[in-house]
């Protein structure tokens, strides 16, 4: 038996938690990960795309192959507009602004989350389960960022996270970051 830490049980705590859905799909190649990101989508009720993988700067790791948030952003297009998109994955996040900002363009999301660091699992995963439970109360993410981060100015510097936000159009581009580097 394989002894691997997964997400799925935090997904599933906060999700009935807060009386949501959440679905986890499995990606190994690159291949799995643009049929995926065309089919999450068309299922009705969800608002958060959460990558739950391996990272480097820039981009994230499958178990067969590794996809550039540039390769994400043309799988994704613009199906996941006014998403919030959270790279659950080391170091993703640590990489120029202009390159996170021309992925949010591209795929109109609404902000993106994510690691500017190696982070330890324990703590990221505490951290995360926080995030999706007080996401749930609140409309706006301005809002909701400033309250997260008052509350967990800590841990969030602890783990590295960073979040941009995408006000209503795209030449009002922001980073609500808990930690620069």
């Amino acid at each position: 038996m394989e002894n691997r830490l997964s997400v799925q049980p935090i997904l599933e705590l906060a999700a009935k938690k807060n009386g949501i859905k959440s679905v986890l799909f499995t990606c190994n190649t690159i291949e799995e990960l643009a049929y995926n990101l065309r089919i999450v989508p068309r299922r009705k009720g969800y608002g958060i795309l959460y990558f739950a993988f391996h990272g480097y700067p820039g981009g994230i790791m499958m178990a067969a192959d590794r996809a550039k948030l540039e390769t994400i952003a043309e799988f994704m297009g613009k199906r996941f507009s006014n998403w919030i998109v959270y790279f659950g994955s080391c170091d993703t996040l640590r990489i120029r602004k202009n390159r996170i900002l021309k992925f949010m363009e591209k795929t109109k999301v609404l902000m993106t989350i994510g690691y500017r660091k190696r982070a330890f699992w324990t703590e990221s995963s505490a951290l995360e389960l926080l995030l999706l439970d007080l996401i749930q109360e609140y409309k706006d993410m301005r809002k909701f960022w400033n309250r997260f981060r008052e509350r967990y100015r800590s841990l969030i510097r602890m783990t590295g996270l960073a979040t941009f936000h995408n006000g209503n159009n795209t030449n009002n581009l922001s980073t609500l970051e808990g930690n620069s580097i």
